[in-house]
């Protein structure tokens, strides 16, 4: 038995020299559906590499802006619910 050969990605790059590359999930980038990866702009970067089903293209602002968008809109929901249920 031989195991299946391990997949082998390119070195990270240090964060201080990173720059926005394709991936997978790049693809729709620009078309406002993408989802930007959340490891990409970390120090460790994220290890899924060129096949990440999440955008490298968006900056580490963008994620923070669609995070804190997402936060606001669940928590207005929930005061909408909390209001209509009283």
């Amino acid at each position: 038995n031989q195991a299946a050969p391990k997949k082998v990605w390119p070195p990270i790059e240090p964060l201080e020299i990173r720059r926005p590359v394709m991936s997978v999930g790049s693809q729709v980038h620009g078309t406002g559906s993408c989802k930007p990866c959340a490891w990409f702009w970390r120090p460790q970067g994220c290890s899924n590499g060129q096949e990440c089903g999440q955008c490298h293209l968006c900056s580490a602002a963008e994620l923070k802006a669609r995070k804190k968008a997402k936060k606001s809109a669940s928590q207005k929901l929930k005061a909408a619910e909390a209001q209509a249920a009283s």
